[in-house]
């Protein structure tokens, strides 16, 4: 529908309330075996690439961002620093819907202000200042430590008057909320927020989800949040989005996703109903982790997302039906390495990293002394995100404990080790399949007995290509094996391999660019002329041309781009 644009693929904070709709199916996957023994590492058997860890905005960022500048900034710090933070780099922005003047049912804590309050009356620019405070230091974080920040944006539901009930908060009666006659409306509505923020603050979302949960059929008005049901119509409503996007020029920069569905085996059959129209405009496929939680819904929705050429995201995760009697920490762990072994996701994020204690917090900070008050599973997830950062490529571990992954822009190989037992496992792990290795593995570690620290430990020797691990019970290990590859070959590889794959998706070719390469080249579709490389933010970097050979030189790519990272790039006629 597209033609010139390629894709490749480098490969709700306390919802106590919908517990009991939302059942405990998904505990029955909770429990994975801790066996220890041999781990085979093998970079020869690769897997997703992964662009990075992050969180909704929403609700937290809406209490939070009130706060002075300097408690800010301390925010974006704890949340991004990949050294003594979490390493974030993803955020998804809450575009509120606003409720009926009048309204009380959805708490001030949860009121996200929407943009226009009333159908006739003008845009309000100033509204939803706190969560566009949080917005700012986030941005402003990423340029100082040179983190690409990826943008999502979602709603919960439309205006309070687009919708049947004249409620933001959903339909008494459990049906679908959004008029008939208000879809382009809604669309119309979604898009002006995201032209806005391109053109006056410099934000470009590379995604829009108009839906959260929306087959779920909780929405009725009395779930003190915004929702909005669209059992029926998913497709109707991304067409209508996409058409605008299209007609104000935000796409395929920003490009659609879907569907935010609670249920994974919810998401898998919901994304079979989209026909090819609606899938032309959807770049990736976003799910909650919070039910449907198997192994046969993990590889049904990964295969579904291949065989669709989306890109697959773990948008929202949390323990929404408790844990299962298992440690918070080891809990949202297991998760993380569910998500990443079986479903294949790209991206991996929190709902609310900031939600005022309990178990769906991650961070908190003094307000008086900017200090970081770390919750349970604040150290455990910067085992996670100090370590696999964006553009890494999770390979083989033959191990349900274990995710391993190739960090190009290091040259490191990361394996983070889970144990929940009560009792520490003995682990060897087996590095003769790779090619380079140092003499050394640097090791950190979480314990959920000294929960507030994520501990440098001495570092093991490697010995006959393999070296030798303790896992204390209930802990988190990061074992980081540097230098085992060259960052410009791997660059130049993945180019090469993966340039021509998934033509017909609609939100640009995603490349993973290590480094600088000398050599080599890029053979683009007949029709291409040349190509154009963009910023994640959608700032066009350098425009390209096609040389005489038909081939657009590898060196003279890279040599154009301002640093290692990923980027979008798009043939032109």
């Amino acid at each position: 529908m597209f033609d010139g644009v390629e894709i490749v693929k480098i490969c709700m904070g306390n919802r106590m309330h919908r517990t009991i709709r939302a059942g405990i199916c998904f505990l029955i996957f909770c429990f994975a075996q801790t066996f220890g023994g041999t781990v085979i590492i093998d970079p020869g058997v690769k897997y997703q690439y992964f662009e990075g860890w992050g969180t909704s905005l929403c609700w937290w960022a809406h209490q939070e961002g009130g706060g002075s500048q300097a408690y800010l900034d301390r925010i974006a710090d704890v949340l991004m620093d990949p050294d003594s933070g979490l390493g974030y780099s993803i955020f998804r922005y809450n575009i509120g819907g606003g409720d009926q003047p009048g309204h009380t049912d959805i708490p001030a804590d949860r009121a996200v202000p929407g943009y226009k309050p009333t159908e006739t009356g003008p845009y309000d620019w100033t509204a939803d200042r706190n969560q566009r405070n949080i917005v700012a230091a986030l941005a402003a974080k990423g340029k100082k430590i040179n983190q690409e920040i990826i943008w999502e944006a979602f709603s919960n539901s439309p205006p309070w008057w687009m919708t049947v009930s004249g409620c933001a908060g959903g339909n008494s009666t459990c049906a679908d909320n959004l008029k008939s006659a208000y879809f382009g409306t809604f669309a119309d509505y979604l898009t002006e927020v995201i032209k806005h923020f391109r053109d006056s603050l410099g934000v470009t979302f590379r995604t829009v989800d108009p839906f959260n949960e929306p087959s779920a059929g909780w929405w009725c008005g009395d779930n003190k949040q915004e929702g909005c049901n669209f059992k029926k119509e998913q497709p109707r409503m991304v067409k209508e989005l996409g058409k605008r996007l299209v007609a104000k020029g935000l796409f395929p920069i920003t490009s659609i996703s879907v569907a935010d569905e609670n249920s994974i085996n919810t998401a898998v059959g919901g994304i079979k109903t989209y026909d090819d129209s609606s899938l032309s405009y959807i770049s990736q496929i976003n799910t909650h982790g919070y039910s449907g939680r198997s192994k046969t819904n993990f590889a049904a929705f990964a295969a579904l997302a291949t065989s669709r050429k989306k890109i697959v995201w773990m948008s929202e995760s949390g323990p929404l039906s408790g844990t299962g009697g298992q440690d918070i920490a080891m809990f949202m762990a297991q998760n993380i390495i569910e998500d990443l072994r079986y479903m294949k996701v790209s991206a991996w994020l929190d709902w609310q990293s900031y939600a005022g204690g309990g178990t769906w917090e991650t961070i908190r900070v003094d307000k008086n002394r900017l200090a970081i008050i770390p919750a349970r599973r604040c150290y455990m997830q910067a085992a996670f995100g100090r370590f696999i950062r964006p553009g890494s490529q999770i390979i083989e571990s033959n191990d349900s404990n274990t995710i391993a992954a190739v960090v190009p822009r290091t040259g490191n190989l990361v394996v983070v080790v889970r144990n929940g037992g009560t009792s520490s496992v003995n682990y060897t792990f087996d590095l003769s399949r790779v090619d380079r290795l140092p003499s050394v593995v640097r090791v950190h570690q979480y314990l959920v007995s000294a929960y507030k620290t994520l501990s440098k430990l001495p570092d093991i020797a490697i010995s006959d290509k393999q070296f030798a691990l303790v896992a204390p019970a209930r802990s988190i290990t990061s074992c980081v094996v540097p230098g085992v590859i060259d960052s410009t070959t791997t660059a130049a590889e993945t180019v090469k391999e993966k340039h021509s794959v998934y033509r017909s998706a609609p939100a640009g070719v995603r490349l993973h660019f290590g480094g600088v390469v000398s050599n080599g080249a890029i053979t683009p579709p007949e029709h291409a002329t040349g190509l154009e490389i963009y910023s994640l933010q959608g700032k066009r970097l350098v425009r390209i041309p096609v040389g005489g050979n038909g081939t657009v030189n590898l060196g003279a790519l890279f040599s154009s781009l301002p640093s290692s990272g990923v980027y979008y790039v798009k043939y032109f006629p």
